[in-house]
């Protein structure tokens, strides 16, 4: 362990290796966000070895995704990881924090809950169940009212989502994705939908749930369901049974069309930052 202290107005911040964090404590810090990416479980399969920023007794934490390049350790944002950043009190005040990253690369987004004029802002939509769609959406939502909508196992979700994706995915993201589906089963967070045709998938969803949000992770099409509209008919489905005081986090998007298809939704912003230094000089 390396302990990295700040002046002598400042909280104690201990870079911590993987073998010395207290998970339980950890996971206890990042669940109020409502922002699975940073539980240490979902750590272990994204970025396996990654260490943490500690501020005192787990009072706020920072996950450091490290991997290795030209001989050097950097901090990288994971595949299937949106936000990381700093959980816990005073999550706003992150410069503290990235200050402290004992490594000379860095680049990875922060939360929606910290505060930063660094960076690049990428644009995240989040809709509750009180919503108002307009009326293209609406429109796109009838069109696809003759789908049926049901759960699907892991097994036909992976397989539907190679099927389509599997030109523009590396294997290793689909093994990630299945065993980040997995997880969530176990812990009971999963929600797998699909869009039917008769008896044909057109359309998924793999949703992550936590006590606050409902993620859309990994929303699948193939050519007939963009041409019935049946992601319409899954937000619709996944929105209107929305829990109360839960958000629908659509996880975007900075493409276009996609935030105008969420925005449809009557989804709103709430941004995130993307920081970094890609830099050999020293830091401090």
């Amino acid at each position: 362990m390396t302990s990295v202290t700040g002046d002598c107005n400042e909280r104690m911040i201990r870079w911590l290796r993987h073998n010395r964090i207290d998970f339980e404590k950890w996971d206890a810090v990042v669940a109020p966000s409502g922002l699975p990416y940073a539980l240490s479980w979902w750590l272990d399969i994204v970025s396996p070895g990654w260490e943490a920023l500690v501020e005192d007794d787990y009072r706020a934490v920072m996950p450091l995704t490290v991997k290795w390049k030209y001989g050097l350790k950097y901090v990288v944002l994971p595949k299937w990881v949106q936000q990381l950043g700093v959980f816990g009190e005073d999550a706003e005040d992150v410069h503290r924090f990235v200050r402290r990253i004992p490594y000379l690369m860095y680049d990875f987004n922060l939360n929606y809950l910290n505060r930063s004029q660094d960076g690049l802002t990428h644009i995240n939509y989040v809709v509750d169940g009180n919503s108002v769609r307009d009326e293209n959406t609406c429109r796109n939502v009838r069109l696809a009212a003759g789908l049926r909508i049901s759960e699907i196992s892991p097994d036909v979700f992976i397989a539907f989502w190679a099927k389509v994706n599997g030109e523009r995915f590396e294997a290793k993201h689909g093994e990630l994705l299945m065993n980040l589906i997995n997880a969530t089963c176990s812990h009971g967070m999963e929600m797998l939908l699909g869009a039917f045709d008769g008896d044909r998938l057109v359309s998924a969803v793999f949703a992550v749930k936590t006590a606050t949000r409902l993620i859309d992770l990994a929303p699948v099409s193939d050519a007939e369901g963009r041409r019935l509209r049946a992601m319409f008919g899954i937000l619709d489905y996944m929105i209107g049974h929305l829990d109360e005081g839960v958000l629908f986090d659509c996880e975007g998007s900075m493409l276009p069309g996609v935030a105008r298809f969420y925005r449809g939704f009557g989804g709103v912003e709430q941004n995130y930052r993307r920081i970094w230094r890609l830099s050999f000089r020293k830091k401090f």
